[in-house]
């Protein structure tokens, strides 16, 4: 099986917190969208995973090289978005083998292992409870009869209809859990939801913040050369790489790395990679490179 996961996409609400890197690799609990989706792909063992880039391949293909070198990838440069477009920009890797398309802008957690099924061409994933609504998770059978059904169409909801008309059997399954991450508030949802079950979390935090002379109020993911100053961090709190915290009270948050907090209070925050925040209590989606003064 080969798996395609486009990335592109533009002027969405997370772009101005990404800055100039690519939406996916903003992080997550303890790891990044991008990462978690990966890790939830991994039991598939699949031949090869198609990731369409857009003008952040080299980006990307350095973070795969650092973070998943076991991972047979391909990547297609394509500027353009839309879910079809991508497909289509990959045409050359597509043959009579079958086809999981993820999008890489939501985790959808689902036993992947299983979802083809013999009595099926195409299964689309469900969101729970509301069979209606796609989890952006879907299989083909055959790779070549998707690029031919949006070859033959204008968009990727026409392309299943086409399918159908052609008499393909399409069925739905729910996935176990859906996380959107596609806005600064949705992003904090996941984040506090991943950190909840125990995904990605600092396992040894309050050990180490007797040992550092701060509070944390767990599930937090503490990265370990960060640095905390009579803090307190959490709960669901996510503190990236190089981040110094200083008289700070974080919670609900995510921190990217190189930032700097002092003192002040966030809640329900995301402060991009090395910013720099001191001043009072605020809410913030704040992105890369920035210099904040509140008072």
């Amino acid at each position: 099986m080969k798996i395609i996961i486009p990335l592109t996409r533009k002027n969405t609400p997370l772009s101005k917190i990404a800055s100039d890197r690519p939406e996916p690799l903003l992080s997550l609990a303890g790891n990044t969208i991008f990462g978690h989706l990966l890790l939830l792909l991994k039991p598939t063992a699949a031949d090869t995973v198609i990731i369409v880039t857009g003008q952040h391949e080299n980006t990307i293909k350095s973070w795969m090289e650092s973070n998943f070198p076991e991972i047979n990838a391909v990547f297609v440069n394509f500027e353009t978005a839309g879910r079809s477009k991508s497909i289509l920009a990959c045409r050359d890797h597509l043959d009579d083998g079958d086809i999981l398309v993820v999008s890489g802008r939501s985790l959808s957690e689902v036993d992947y292992v299983n979802i083809p099924d013999t009595a099926a061409d195409v299964v689309v994933m469900t969101q729970p409870d509301q069979p209606d609504a796609d989890a952006n998770v879907w299989w083909f059978r055959n790779g070549r009869s998707l690029l031919a059904a949006i070859q033959a169409t204008t968009g990727y909801n026409d392309a299943l209809k086409h399918l159908r008309n052609q008499g393909a059997v399409i069925v739905r399954k729910p996935v176990k859990q859906w996380l959107d991450a596609r806005t600064p508030d949705t992003l904090l949802q996941a984040n506090q939801r991943l950190l909840a079950l125990g995904r990605g979390f600092t396992e040894d935090a309050i050990d180490r913040s007797y040992a550092e002379d701060f509070t944390v109020m767990p599930p937090v993911y503490v990265a370990e050369n960060a640095y905390v100053e009579s803090g307190v961090v959490g709960p669901y709190t996510h503190i990236g790489a190089g981040v110094t915290i200083k008289n700070a009270i974080i919670s609900n948050s995510i921190i990217e790395d190189n930032a700097k907090i002092e003192n002040c209070i966030l809640n329900g925050s995301i402060v991009g990679e090395n910013t720099h925040i001191t001043g009072r209590t605020q809410k913030l989606f704040v992105g890369d490179n920035s210099t904040v003064q509140l008072s």
